[in-house]
């Protein structure tokens, strides 16, 4: 911030300069949201600069810091799942680069859009634009460019699922490296090797590259390296059954997470580690690792809650502030001209309470837009806090986490596109099942939470077949494409017997982990928790699986009745 408030006092350019130093610091430490404002504030800085027709303006673009802003910018465009933004700020990139007569940052803008271009999906693009990266980096004869498209071609060899492939691919862009005394890149690509290896279920071979790839780290100050490494260390142990030297490494990377970078970063790891534990059979560290990836979803997405409203209420004081210049300069009119006041009053008036009318409805909107999720159009968690209100404290009734099952696989294999497509019609279902006076949030990425004011629990019960039910009818249909969808589900009744009052969050916690239970039972299922040991606090229970007694009751498919667990 010091370096953007001074460089703001020499110019427009040293200001863009500035955000451009920035957004790579927080790129650099997987502070995403920040770096996304960084390196938008920075493309619009240089942007009057660098996209001008005029030759003075024109002269003063640095199309190397022109071209990283943009890069920057894409990045932050395809995080935030905005391909066509993305596209728009790299093809602007390869024309700076072009421009320029660049052919390093040409070559790897090019990369960069096959890349995404197979992420959307569309092949005949990718391989168009890798091979003409793979030509141009040939002609330069760089080494260093010609591993840089090898890792690249290695990304979109994987995101068609070609893992061998891929892996050959990387392996080359680390004999590019070594054999040109690339120290720092065939390091990096070794970290890349062990995650190739691990989607080859080859642990032993990624804990290989992993050691060679830390015979540089130990020397050199590499932050970002060093976290993949500890990330890629614990699931390889882990698929090896080295459940404590895992466990040692996997306290390392989640400290490192912690102190290094943003949520979004802290999110994935732990998306990732938790399923590792699971399957390598400690239930309760992955339920821990679960926990807190939904406790930093909570604190982002509060943080997000808490922006929006801000900028909702600026802009009401906006609203108001030009209201109230405008009645200032109304009166001061009259005073002058006292002769027509008589006359002007009745239509001054009107005029006021219209404005007053529009202002309302305005303010109402927007309050309406802070409280939904704009890709689903259901409410989300600060709705249902208004909703809740006092009820938070002492909350009644019967509540249902709802997760989508591999909905991860479901964006790698069919695009981001088709994910958002799912979430829709997932949204859909939930309200065709529900009643209107129901409540159903989305909760965050693929989960959705159902809120309903009933008691008995055997209303539930039908309720929660009914919710298996709308996922089981029919797979959902992307441009042709039928994707087959299920969920996992976590629900109770409250309060529970023996429990005179609830929480809210406490409510919460425990239906969360029984959606976990259900997971861990081999997802497509519900599982209902029916009561408690009442010695136990709510808390505890919920973190602790095996504290939650026999009661625990099952949907093992959707066209079953409730059993026994």
């Amino acid at each position: 911030k010091a370096l953007r408030d001074l460089a703001a006092t020499v110019g427009p350019i040293a200001e863009a300069d500035a955000h451009l130093v920035n957004a790579d610091l927080e790129f650099e430490g997987m502070k995403e949201e920040n770096g996304n404002v960084e390196a938008r504030a920075a493309v619009a800085g240089y942007a009057p600069f660098c996209e001008s027709h005029d030759p003075a303006l024109a002269a003063r673009c640095d199309r190397f810091n022109w071209f990283y802003a943009l890069l920057f910018a894409a990045y932050g465009a395809h995080g935030e799942r905005n391909p066509a933004a993305a596209a728009i700020y790299l093809h602007t990139a390869l024309d700076a680069a072009q421009q320029a007569g660049n052919r390093a940052l040409e070559i790897k803008a090019t990369a960069i859009l096959a890349s995404l271009a197979q992420a959307d999906h569309d092949v005949e693009l990718a391989e168009r634009l890798l091979e003409r990266a793979q030509a141009l980096a040939k002609e330069e004869d760089d080494a260093a460019l010609r591993a840089y498209v090898q890792s690249f071609a290695s990304d979109v060899l994987a995101e068609r699922e070609q893992y061998e492939a891929s892996r050959d691919a990387i392996v080359t862009a680390i004999r590019i490296s070594r054999d040109a005394g690339l120290k720092r890149r065939e390091a990096q690509y070794e970290l890349s090797l062990s995650g190739a290896e691990l989607r080859l279920e080859r642990p032993q071979q990624a804990l290989a590259a992993l050691a060679r790839a830390q015979a540089f780290l130990a020397t050199h100050n590499e932050p970002g390296l060093q976290r993949q490494r500890l990330h890629d260390q614990a699931i390889a142990l882990l698929a090896l059954g080295r459940i404590a030297e895992a466990k040692d490494k996997l306290g390392e990377a989640i400290a490192r997470y912690d102190r290094e970078t943003g949520p979004n970063a802290r999110i994935g790891m732990l998306r990732d580690l938790g399923p590792a534990l699971a399957r390598a059979g400690d239930r309760a560290g992955a339920l821990e690792l679960y926990k807190r990836e939904q406790q930093l979803l909570q604190a982002r997405n509060d943080g997000r809650y808490e922006r929006d409203m801000q900028q909702v209420q600026q802009l009401i004081k906006d609203e108001q502030d030009r209201l109230q210049s405008r009645r200032s300069a109304q009166w001061g009119g009259a005073a002058i001209a006292c002769i027509v006041l008589a006359l002007a009053i009745a239509f001054i008036a009107r005029r006021q309470t219209q404005r007053n009318q529009l202002l309302t409805s305005r303010n109402r909107a927007l309050r309406i837009q802070a409280e939904h999720d704009p890709l689903t159009g259901l409410a989300n968690r600060a709705h249902l806090r208004t909703r809740l209100g006092l009820r938070a404290s002492h909350f009644e009734g019967a509540l249902f986490l709802i997760d989508v099952d591999h909905f991860k696989d479901i964006n790698d294999r069919c695009g981001h596109a088709a994910g958002d497509a799912v979430l829709v019609a997932v949204a859909r279902r939930l309200e065709g099942v529900l009643r209107e006076r129901d409540l159903v949030v989305r909760w965050g990425g693929e989960e959705f939470l159902v809120m309903v004011d009933t008691r008995p629990a055997a209303e539930a019960v039908v309720l929660a077949q009914r919710l298996m039910k709308s996922f089981a009818a029919s797979p959902v249909v992307v441009d042709g494409q039928p994707i087959a969808v299920s969920a996992s589900i976590g629900f109770a009744v409250f309060p529970l017997p023996g429990k005179a009052s609830v929480t809210f969050d406490a409510a919460f916690a425990l239906v969360d982990a029984a959606m976990y239970h259900s997971k861990a039972k081999g997802r497509g299922c519900a599982t209902r928790i029916q009561s408690v040991d009442p010695q136990l606090p709510l808390e505890q229970a919920a973190l602790a699986n095996g504290l939650v007694d026999r009661a625990i009751l099952e949907v093992h498919r959707p066209a079953e009745e409730l059993a026994p667990a």
